[in-house]
């Protein structure tokens, strides 16, 4: 299966454990959607670690404690990064 190319969405990725495996899908080549909700620095953060590796990259921030704004999330990524595939 080819990766490069491949969009994905990873909740929490401004720190720890979201930001690492942000940045190890982005080295394989997958456009990275990350996910944030109070942590703007930091997504930011991760946002130019990830685009280092030469992937479409944004940040979208969203308070995932109701459904609606998980659809929101899932419709604001696809409008900045493309068809979400993972």
């Amino acid at each position: 299966m080819k990766l490069e190319n491949k969009n994905v969405l990873i909740t929490g990725a401004a720190n720890r454990i979201g930001r690492e495996i942000a940045i190890s899908l982005s080295k394989l080549g997958f456009n990275i959607g990350i996910h944030y909700n109070s942590s703007e620095s930091s997504a930011n953060q991760t946002l130019k670690l990830v685009k280092k590796n030469k992937v479409e990259a944004s940040i979208i921030q969203s308070d995932l404690s109701n459904e609606k704004n998980c659809i929101k999330l899932i419709k604001d990524t696809e409008k900045k990064i493309g068809e979400i595939s993972i």
